[in-house]
């Protein structure tokens, strides 16, 4: 989210994969709309912003440091 170049410029995901960046609104409709599980790595500070705009509350899957992976399934 801090990356200047990939905030500009939106480049293509890798053929065969769907887009990995989204906007926060975008996120959530994926989020609580995926077919699939959906993986995210965040840090725990912001696990409140995705418990309110997400929907779908996030399985804690591991915890590292003051990261942690979340799952919506």
């Amino acid at each position: 989210m801090q990356n200047i170049y990939v905030a500009q410029k939106q480049p293509a995901p890798a053929p065969g994969y769907g887009p990995v960046l989204f906007t926060f609104e975008e996120f959530a409709k994926e989020w609580k709309e995926a077919k699939q599980p959906l993986l995210v790595f965040l840090k725990q500070r912001h696990l409140s912003r995705l418990l309110r705009q997400g929907g779908v509350i996030p399985r804690e899957l591991t915890r590292v440091g003051e990261f942690i992976l979340v799952g919506n399934y």
